[in-house]
């Protein structure tokens, strides 16, 4: 399958890793990287260039001109690879690859086993056998934002907020199509955004591994903020999806 994956990069000059990119572009041929550059002011754009000149085939460059925050980066992003050429599958990843690439290839194989699963979510499970590493009360924090996000979705969701995911382009085509209306929470948009399409298209990977890297963008206090936030997303697309049964 031709895979594509957006790489969102807001001052990731530090964190990007040139050969661990590289590695992998040369062991994955079928899987094309579109690094984002959301109007980094570090010397992102020097590093992009230098994996871009290694494999103008399989990579490509989307550059902001100004800092549009990840989800709308993520956007552009997928946008724009479904317009330059044809993929079975689109997804996103973290620059800092907390997630390794490696587990690209597993959120590829669960969509070849079945027809039926068209969007895959990266889940950060701690169990025996994985090798995930979360600060505990980032841990503890994400399981009480879970909860509530699962009670208004109607949906057992465990992980929405993992920055590793991947579609098919039909659904991608689909939920990217649109502005998001959350800045902080577009993970969970997208959740409600498919399952108006197929609450069944969904299938939650437990990542083997996944390391905390540096500090998050989305800080403590940004946790006070979420219920009400969660909520103006939960009424938005209730409203939406009433008008458009009445129409």
């Amino acid at each position: 399958m031709q895979t594509a994956i957006v790489i969102p990069c807001y001052n990731e000059a530090n964190r990007l890793s040139v050969d661990t990119f590289s590695n992998f572009i040369h062991n994955n041929f079928d899987i094309v990287f579109c690094f984002v550059n959301d109007g980094s002011t570090d010397n992102t754009t020097q590093v992009l260039e230098e994996i871009h000149q290694h494999h103008t085939q399989r990579t490509m460059i989307l550059d902001l001109a100004q800092n549009s925050g990840k989800a709308e980066a993520v956007r552009a992003g997928v946008c724009h690879v479904l317009d330059t050429q044809k993929f079975d599958l689109v997804g996103f990843w973290d620059a800092d690859l907390a997630t390794p690439l490696s587990e690209i290839t597993n959120f590829i194989h669960i969509v070849k086993q079945s027809r039926n699963i068209k969007f895959v979510l990266g889940t950060r499970l701690k169990r025996l056998g994985a090798n995930v590493e979360r600060i505990w009360y980032r841990h503890y924090l994400s399981r009480v934002f879970a909860t509530f996000i699962s009670i208004l979705l109607r949906m057992p969701v465990y992980d929405s907020q993992c920055g590793a995911k991947l579609f098919t382009t039909d659904i991608a085509q689909q939920i990217f199509a649109q502005k998001f209306f959350s800045k902080w929470f577009f993970d969970v948009e997208l959740i409600f955004r498919a399952k108006v399409i197929n609450m069944n298209i969904f299938y939650e990977h437990p990542l083997e591994e996944w390391i905390h890297r540096g500090e998050s963008k989305l800080k403590l206090k940004d946790f006070l903020f979420a219920p009400l936030e969660l909520l103006k997303l939960y009424w938005h697309y209730r409203v939406n999806k009433n008008d458009q049964n009445t129409n």
